[in-house]
This record gives C-alpha cells, sequence and structure tokens, in this order.
C-alpha cells in the first residue's frame, strides 16, 4: 500500500518482510517488522527484528525478535 495520506487500519497482516507507515493493525506476523509514522499494532510476532521509530508502539511483542528503535529524522 503507497501514496496514503491518512492512517491505515488492519485487522491482520502475514508477511516475511513488513515495512509499514501510518498503519493502525491488530495482529501482524513478520520475519522483520519496521513501523514508522505514528504507526501501532495490539500484537506483534517478529522471527528476526523489530524496528521502530518513537512515534509507533507495539502492545504485546512474541517471538525471539531483537529490538531495534530507529531515530526520527
Amino acid at each position: 500500500m503507497t501514496e496514503f495520506t491518512r492512517t491505515s487500519n488492519a485487522e491482520r497482516i502475514i508477511g516475511g518482510d513488513l515495512r509499514v507507515s501510518r498503519l493502525i493493525c491488530t495482529l501482524m506476523q513478520g520475519v522483520f517488522i519496521r513501523l514508522t509514522d505514528e504507526s501501532h499494532v495490539e500484537r506483534a510476532s517478529c522471527i528476526t527484528k523489530l524496528a521502530m521509530d518513537s512515534t509507533s508502539s507495539v502492545l504485546l511483542v512474541s517471538g525471539a525478535a531483537k529490538r531495534v528503535y530507529l531515530r526520527n529524522t
């Protein structure tokens, strides 16, 4: 999903390399998850890496993911 100006909503997203911006999601499952621009996830299951900037949040994280906090530019 590209070229949206407002926040998008999704119930569930499952994939490998997930890079999302301006998204609100209930469940997200992936190998690598990157959240930016006020993305909010209720439950994230991540295998390798969960990266997010200071404007994004995850309520519950499961899996063995290394957590990385991105600096806002």
